[in-house]
């Protein structure tokens, strides 16, 4: 099943989860849970959110499929390639380093660089999970073609000190499933989700 981005809802609280955290709080199919009870911090992922009789697997305690590798080191692995990962992986990865730096060296988390730009700008798929602070000027940030895209493909782009910032479409696709390009206010970032062949998502 697949499920749209912004509907698996995450949790972080002081105890670990029970057969009674079920869909009643919103918990879905892949929702994680970091139990910060322990040290360090536990994550785990619903594998039911049956009514009355959720089930959680601890991550700690889970091997991989593949080969039977330990968690940490398939997470480390997905921190050093995570451009292209679907939305529950790069979660995955976040609550796996927040958990503790044992498992996850805070400087392997690579999501992307962030660059400084005062001329507009065309981006291309190889632009994903980039942040772009406009500093100066009337800009344009021209997105790739959705189609061109590999899911969930993502940028956030800031204006801090340009006159203006635009984000525009490419060709005749819609962003918010709307076909009008996108004015940024000052001071205002915002994170652009490719969610089908012609559609971005602000989020």
């Amino acid at each position: 099943m697949r499920i749209p981005a912004g509907q698996v809802m995450h949790f972080t609280e002081g105890r670990p989860p029970a057969a009674a955290d079920d869909q009643s709080i919103g918990a879905w199919l892949g929702s994680l849970w970091l139990d910060t009870s322990t040290g360090p911090a536990t994550p785990w992922i619903c594998l039911s959110a049956a009514p009355g009789a959720a089930s959680w697997l601890d991550l700690t305690r889970a091997a991989a499929l593949a080969g039977k590798q330990p968690l940490s080191a398939v997470l480390t692995a997905l921190a050093g390639s995570a451009t292209g990962l679907g939305w529950g992986a790069l979660d995955l990865v976040r609550h796996h380093q927040l958990g503790s730096a044992a498992y996850l060296a805070a400087e392997t988390l690579r999501l992307g660089p962030v660059i400084e730009i005062a001329t507009s700008l065309v981006m291309s798929p190889a632009d994903c999970l980039k942040t772009i602070i406009v500093t100066a000027g009337s800009i344009t940030v021209t997105l790739p073609p959705a189609a061109a895209l590999r899911d969930p493909w993502r940028v956030t782009v800031k204006r801090a000190g340009a006159t203006a910032l635009t984000i525009a479409r490419s060709g005749g696709d819609t962003i918010n499933r709307v076909a009008a390009d996108l004015t940024v206010a000052a001071d205002t970032a915002v994170t652009l989700v490719c969610s089908s062949p012609t559609n971005f998502e602000v989020i």
